[in-house]
């Protein structure tokens, strides 16, 4: 299991590397370190020095280091909905940084597009792209099921419950009104909007109480679980987090197959590797950080806390020091990132996470149940657990002091030493606890 976690942290190093120094100046220190790994350390196992040489060769040739430029004629590779759009590829590559573009009069969609960009924002990196050619790409045979699926469903609810599912289950969260994004994020709830562990485990979880029902081998059940997730992930639209859930998924179910005992430390390591391989860039994104910080406290911290002793109101206690620690992990880049303080949203959690989770599954099956049992069934109950999350969010975000706002600036330097403190306040407590 070592090996594996080790491997991760190497492939985490330098992703974050590609941000704190130039490329080649990473190349050199990856070189440097692996060198007196070998000779030094006098480590011969392998996979330490190919993996992290296959990302550098993976970074080389997939990552855009140049500079997007006013007036620059390129080639780009972006979603476009409302006249906005984030760019995914420039001129076939990763960009390093996050850039977004303003490209009016084009329809929803995924697009090729090739123009001049002109910037507009320096604090956001927002640029008004002047098309001269656009190629629209044609959605896949799965995305073509959501969709038809999601203007069915969408005739017997709401707009705002609409696009509120097409948020959470499809991953477009953009769709969703901006008031109800800020309220969620206000109300420290706003992981319930990005697909991540929570959205994909009750997605296998329902898709395995399915196959159940028929009664099939285990290996057959488990196989057409890992298919029916991936045909799901492949209709979506796709963030670190959900990459990160689905590899971690994936691990469970093929382990699953081959009567594996899944190792939580080993999954997590996995996605770290593979997430970085698809997205060399994955750094950059916070939806990335946050998805793996939370992560990395519930693996790795909260088992040192987690309460084994039989006592009264044991699973309550355990579900406070879990959402506690997790609160605890997300502040600091919260406060780096976007200047706010989640104080009281520790609280807000155990209302609305429980909703969101009912939201989620009943949302998930409507896609996939006949036209008139959801009309007659599902709709009036999907539409009411809906009312009742905006009713709550509306309650909560009238309360002061759930999220204060800090208007302060902190150096990264600073966010990564409170991060290195925690961790070790974390461990060293519970050593001493254990010796005591």
């Amino acid at each position: 299991m070592g090996n594996i976690i080790f491997i991760a942290v190497e492939i985490l190093l330098l992703g974050a590397g590609l941000y704190f120094v130039p490329f080649f100046t990473l190349v050199f220190m990856t070189a440097f370190s692996l060198l007196y790994l070998w000779f030094g350390f006098k480590i011969r196992k392998i996979l330490y020095y190919i993996i992290p040489v296959l990302f550098l060769a993976r970074v080389f040739f997939s990552v855009d280091f140049n500079i997007f430029e006013n007036y620059y004629i390129s080639n780009i590779k972006t979603n476009i909905i409302a006249g906005r759009g984030k760019v995914e590829k420039i001129n076939k590559k990763f960009p390093l940084e996050n850039i977004y573009i303003s490209a009016e009069n084009i329809p929803d969609g995924k697009y090729l597009l090739q123009g001049k960009s002109t910037k507009i924002s320096d604090k956001y990196n927002f640029y008004d792209f002047e098309i001269m050619e656009k190629n629209e790409i044609s959605p896949n045979l799965f995305e073509i099921f959501f969709d038809k699926k999601l203007k069915t469903i969408k005739k017997y609810i709401s707009n705002n419950c609409g696009n509120f599912l097409q948020g959470v289950i499809l991953g477009e969260r953009r769709y969703i009104h901006k008031n109800i994004r800020d309220n969620f994020t206000y109300c420290g709830t706003a992981h319930l909007l990005a697909i991540s562990g929570l959205h994909i485990g009750i997605v296998t979880g329902i898709i395995l109480w399915i196959l159940n029902l028929f009664k099939i081998k285990r290996e057959v059940k488990y196989t057409l679980g890992f298919l029916f997730l991936t045909i799901y992930m492949t209709g979506i639209t796709k963030s670190p987090s959900a990459v990160r859930a689905y590899i971690m998924g994936g691990v469970f179910l093929i382990g699953k197959i081959f009567y594996e005992k899944t190792d939580i430390k080993k999954s997590l390591a996995l996605a770290v590797i593979i997430n970085f391989f698809i997205y060399p860039v994955s750094f950059g994104n916070i939806s990335f950080i946050f998805s793996y910080l939370c992560l990395f406290s519930i693996v790795y911290i909260f088992p040192k806390y987690y309460i084994t002793k039989e006592k009264r109101y044991k699973n309550i206690l355990n579900l406070f020091i879990f959402t506690g620690i997790i609160q605890i992990f997300i502040i600091p880049v919260s406060v780096y990132f976007f200047k706010t303080v989640p104080l009281l949203s520790y609280f807000t959690n155990f209302i609305l996470t429980p909703l969101g989770t009912i939201f989620i599954t009943f949302g998930f099956l409507c896609f996939f149940i006949p036209k008139t049992i959801f009309a007659v069934f599902f709709a009036p109950v999907l539409q009411g657990i809906y009312n009742i999350i905006e009713f709550v969010l509306n309650f909560f975000s009238k309360m002061p002091c759930l999220t204060i706002k800090y208007n302060g600036n902190l150096s990264l330097k600073f966010i990564i030493f409170i991060y290195i403190i925690l961790i070790l306040l974390f461990y060293l407590r519970k050593e001493r606890n254990k010796n005591v």
